[in-house]
């Protein structure tokens, strides 16, 4: 008998930058980790 169970952690990560004196900041870059985890 195998268990087998998913877990995935997303996270979004924020890119802070200065452009003509104005402080601008992108969280548009999202990922996913999914791992596998195998139970005997």
């Amino acid at each position: 008998m195998v268990d087998m169970a998913i877990h995935s952690y997303c996270g979004c990560f924020c890119i802070p930058f200065y452009l003509i004196h104005i402080f601008l900041s992108v969280c548009s870059v999202c990922t996913c980790i999914s791992v596998s985890v195998s139970i005997a």
